[in-house]
C-alpha cells in the first residue's frame, strides 16, 4: 500500500515483516485522540489486517515526547458543552476546599 490512508500513524516496514508504528500528529506538540485520531487508526488497523499474511509483529511508537495526550479535550468540550467541564486547576478537581481526600 503505497498512499496511505492514515498520515498521522507512519508506517515502515523491514524485510523480516517487523511493522513500526510512529504516531505522529502534524496539526501540535501531542498526539491527541481526537476524530483524526479515530479515523485515521480504524485505517490502521484495516491496513494492518490486509496485511497480516506478511507482517511477524508491529510496534507502536510516537514521534512526540509523549506517547498519547489522551482526549482531546477541546473536542469534548464542543461536542458535550456544558455537561463536559474539566477542571480548570487541582483544587477545583480535589473540592472541598481544596483538601485531597
Amino acid at each position: 500500500m503505497t498512499d496511505l490512508a492514515h498520515p498521522m500513524f507512519g508506517w515502515d516496514n523491514d524485510a523480516d515483516g517487523l511493522i513500526i508504528v510512529t504516531i505522529d500528529d502534524p496539526d501540535g506538540s501531542t498526539n491527541p485522540m481526537n476524530g483524526r485520531f479515530r479515523r485515521e487508526f480504524q485505517a490502521l488497523v484495516q491496513h494492518l489486517h490486509a496485511e497480516r499474511g506478511l507482517i511477524s509483529g508491529v510496534v507502536i511508537t510516537s514521534a512526540k515526547a509523549t506517547f498519547s495526550a489522551g482526549g482531546d479535550l477541546d473536542e469534548l468540550a464542543e461536542r458535550y458543552g456544558e455537561r463536559f467541564a474539566p477542571p480548570t486547576s487541582l483544587v477545583e478537581l480535589a473540592g472541598n476546599g481544596g483538601a485531597l481526600r
